[in-house]
């Protein structure tokens, strides 16, 4: 069942960076949960600051993803991360979502992305 909700909410948080990249060109945190209710729900953090920092927008989504799995909430959440990952002497644009379980546990899995012409295309899930 757990593979099932990851896959869900991967998916979800795939299709949604997807539109902002084809939109926007980059997107600031983001990301979704499942419910206990084994609903999508989408989450996203708000800054009074025109142009915040990744960083404090991660530690609101955080903030509210703990909260939730502290009232029992949330079954599985991940917050999707617009990052540059370096291999060899190549860097490479890829969305990193960071997953949190039931119970804390915590892990990451990277997805390298092109944008061209206004289309992206997404290469393998590296866990």
């Amino acid at each position: 069942m757990k593979d099932t909700f990851e896959e869900m909410m991967v998916n979800n948080i795939l299709y949604q960076a997807e539109q902002y990249l084809k939109e926007l060109g980059a997107f600031y945190p983001f990301g979704c949960a499942i419910d206990k209710n084994n609903r999508i729900v989408p989450l996203s953090a708000y800054s009074e600051n025109d142009n915040p920092p990744a960083q404090e927008l991660i530690e609101v989504l955080e903030a509210g993803i703990i909260k939730n799995f502290k009232e029992g909430n949330y079954f599985i959440a991940g917050i999707a991360v617009d990052v540059l990952l370096k291999e060899a002497d190549r860097s490479y644009d890829a969305i990193e979502i960071r997953i949190v379980e039931k119970g804390n546990e915590q892990y990451k899995k990277q997805i390298k992305y092109t944008l061209k012409d206004g289309k992206v295309e997404f290469g393998n899930i590296q866990s």
